[in-house]
């Protein structure tokens, strides 16, 4: 399976993926990381990887329908089976949610549909949780579609807090469970191990 990777920041959820891949462990290949931002961190981790970068950001385009051209264009470069989002901090035009429906995944840094929606990213999210108290946090894998984090859930995991964490601690911590889950999210949509019914994702049976 093909796969690109669009990240806007560090980069530390595509390397956790592609160490998968060079392990064996994934069955995928990233034909190329997009950014928005030249200068990202994940820029630097695909060059390390050989991996081609190109930068897309709205800047670059005179009007929005060229700016959705390109993406159009880099999937008939490129004919990917699965479009990553690794930290992707724009929306993806809907004319492409169209074209790669349910093709298209999503890691989020809380347990949806809990502190989901628009606006809430990175340490927005993190800031939430923190404000409220709760005592369980985690991350979610989806499929990506026209609603800000409302695709089907593939895979969904969690940690306890004990209230006494800074968001910066709870952040730390959550974003140890997604370097696991994202790849093991992967490897089950990858395999074909996995079926959606009415905005669910059903994992078969091992």
């Amino acid at each position: 399976m093909k796969a690109l990777v669009f990240g806007s920041g560090s980069g530390t959820n595509f390397q956790s993926i592609q160490k998968q891949i060079e392990s064996g462990e994934l069955p995928l290949t990233i034909a190329c990381v997009i950014s928005n931002k030249k200068e990202a961190g994940i820029a630097m981790l695909a060059d390390q990887a050989q991996i081609p970068f190109r930068y897309i950001s709205e800047q670059l385009f005179t009007g929005y329908e060229k700016f959705e051209a390109a993406f159009h264009e880099l999937i008939d470069e490129f004919t990917p089976d699965l479009l990553i989002l690794a930290g992707y901090m724009r929306k993806i035009p809907d004319t492409i949610i169209d074209r790669m429906e349910n093709k298209i995944t999503n890691i989020h840094p809380a347990l949806l549909p809990a502190f989901g929606g628009k606006g809430m990213y990175g340490m927005h999210v993190h800031q939430a949780v923190y404000e409220s108290g709760v005592k369980i946090s985690g991350a979610t894998v989806h499929f990506v579609n026209k609603e800000y984090d409302k695709g089907p859930i593939i895979l969904q995991d969690s940690v306890k807090l004990s209230g006494r964490e800074t968001v910066t601690e709870i952040a730390e911590t959550v974003l140890k469970i997604e370097h696991q889950l994202y790849p093991k999210a992967l490897k089950l949509i990858c395999t074909n191990q996995y079926r959606i019914e009415a905005n669910r994702v059903i994992i078969n049976d091992n």
